[in-house]
């Protein structure tokens, strides 16, 4: 069992990993920005939440799809 889990994991090509960790971590600087601009331009804060929540869900997405 704990082979099957190990060679999933190495399934994940490097370059994509860090594709995925890049993406991540941008939506989670987009989704602070939106709280942090929220008072001052609504509407601004709405387009960075839904940035930041589309890009999460899509790198998510992508890793699970990889480890298959």
């Amino acid at each position: 069992m704990s082979q099957n889990s190990s060679s999933a994991t190495t399934k994940i090509s490097t370059y994509l990993m860090l594709i995925v960790l890049i993406v991540l971590a941008l939506a989670i600087v987009a989704l602070v920005s939106a709280v942090y601009v929220y008072e001052s331009d609504f509407e601004f804060a709405v387009i960075l939440l839904a940035m930041g929540t589309i890009a999460m869900g899509m790198s998510v997405y992508v890793l699970l799809q990889s480890r298959k």
